[in-house]
C-alpha cells in the first residue's frame, strides 16, 4: 500500500473507523513521519509541543497529530454537518450509533452530561454526540492513543460515572 493520503483518508468508514481505533489500524500501516503526510494537508498548526495536520472534507474533517519531532501521536475526525445532513453519514445521529453498536455486539461505556454523549469503545476511542435541535449529533470521532483505562479515568473525571452498553 501507498503511504497514507487525502484520498484514502476521504474514504473512511466511519464505525469501522471506532472499531479499528485510530487511523494507523483502519489503514493497517503506521504514518512514521510528519514528512510522509503534510504535503497532502490543507491546514497545518503549530503549538509548543505538537504539529496537527487537517485534512478538510464536505462536512468534516480528519485532524492527525504529531510530536515536535515529527513522529506520530494521535488522530481525530471532527463533524460540523447540520442535523438535517445527518442521514449521510452512517453514524451522524445517536441512534444510528445505537443500531451500530446493537448490530456488531460491541460492549462500549457511555458518559452522559447536560448536552453531549460520549461513547468509549474497548480499543480507547470514542465518539462524541452533542445536542442540536433536540437529536444528538455526531461532532467528533477520536481514535486512541492513550490505553483504554487511562482513557476511561479521563472521562469518568470529567464526566462523571459511565454505563455500560452491552
Amino acid at each position: 500500500m501507498d503511504l497514507l493520503n487525502k484520498t484514502e483518508i476521504s474514504q473512511l468508514i466511519f464505525p469501522k473507523y471506532l472499531e479499528a481505533g485510530n487511523l494507523m489500524s483502519y489503514f493497517g500501516q503506521e504514518i512514521v513521519h510528519i514528512d510522509n503526510l503534510k504535503k497532502y494537508s490543507d491546514e497545518q498548526w503549530l503549538s509548543k509541543s505538537e504539529e496537527v495536520l487537517t485534512f478538510d472534507f464536505d462536512g468534516w474533517s480528519a485532524n492527525v497529530t504529531f510530536t515536535k519531532n515529527g513522529s506520530y501521536h494521535s488522530d481525530s475526525l471532527d463533524f460540523f454537518f447540520s442535523t438535517n445532513d445527518a442521514n449521510k453519514y452512517t453514524i451522524g445521529l445517536y441512534e444510528d450509533l445505537q443500531r451500530f453498536i446493537l448490530s456488531s455486539g460491541i460492549n462500549v461505556n457511555q458518559f452522559v452530561s447536560d448536552n453531549e454523549l460520549v461513547f468509549l469503545f474497548k480499543n480507547a476511542a470514542s465518539a462524541h454526540y452533542l445536542l442540536q435541535n433536540d437529536r444528538y449529533v455526531l461532532r467528533k470521532l477520536s481514535g486512541a492513543f492513550l490505553d483504554y483505562a487511562q482513557t476511561y479515568a479521563y472521562y469518568k473525571k470529567i464526566y462523571g460515572e459511565s454505563t455500560s452498553i452491552f
